[in-house]
């Protein structure tokens, strides 16, 4: 089975901070050593499931499969024109401003799983599917230097001084 965990945004009533990154909120509770109160509270959505006795032939069965059988799953939809892709993008514009959690994109898929076996996989990605994100957030600063520091093991870094930038309800500075 796959699938993603999400913090839902009432976690800020429970002492967590804003998050500005699904990603990073999430595998910051999980990466931590000691147990924390806020992982109990997250939720994990299953995408896809891997079994040779379940007879499934679609994207839209398997995740019939998996709601039918207590999963929390992401919002899906089937599509079969290009103005229900355009509407789609449009709820999701919605959905980053007033959902219950943080979402940076969305995920198209073909429906037929034969297709998937037939299209396979890159090393990482699957060709069957394509993720299209939304463009980030920008802001503008002023940079005031630039370092170079070599390390011990030769390796060289670059280290950058920035003036202040507000980003999210939260200020950062050099």
């Amino acid at each position: 089975m796959r699938g993603f965990e999400t913090a839902p945004l009432t976690q800020v009533k429970r002492g967590l901070e804003k998050p500005t990154s699904q990603r990073n909120i999430v595998a910051g509770l999980l990466g931590r050593k000691e147990e924390h109160d806020l992982c109990r509270y997250l939720n994990f959505q299953a995408f896809d499931i891997f079994s040779h006795e379940i007879e499934i032939y679609t994207e839209i069965e398997k995740f019939s499969w998996l709601e039918k059988n207590n999963f929390s799953i992401p919002e899906i939809e089937l599509v079969k024109n290009e103005k229900q892709i355009e509407n789609i993008i449009q709820e999701a514009k919605e959905f980053m401003s007033s959902g219950n959690y943080l979402i940076d994109g969305l995920v198209f898929s073909f429906n037929n799983l034969k297709l998937h076996d037939e299209l396979g996989e890159t090393a990482h990605h699957p060709r069957y599917k394509m993720a299209f994100k939304f463009q980030g957030e920008s802001k503008q600063t002023v940079l005031n230097s630039i370092t170079w520091q070599i390390s011990r093991m030769g390796l060289l870094h670059l280290w950058v001084k920035l003036g202040q930038l507000k980003y999210v309800e939260r200020r950062f500075q050099e």
